[in-house]
């Protein structure tokens, strides 16, 4: 998962998952979860995620 964009004023945020999700995940519901699980929110979407670097 990489969060792809977050808005100017921090009132939501943009996470994009791998595409092998996609196929077995109900967007609406994924949405859902992770503003529950953030406070704001969420747009999901599907793409390459590459491991994050240090």
């Amino acid at each position: 998962m990489n969060i792809t964009s977050v808005s100017p004023d921090a009132s939501h945020l943009t996470l994009t998952l791998d595409e092998s999700v996609k196929a077995t995940s109900d967007v609406a519901d994924l949405e859902h979860k992770y503003s529950e699980a953030v406070g704001c929110p969420v747009k999901v979407e599907f793409g390459d995620v590459a491991p994050a670097s240090g």
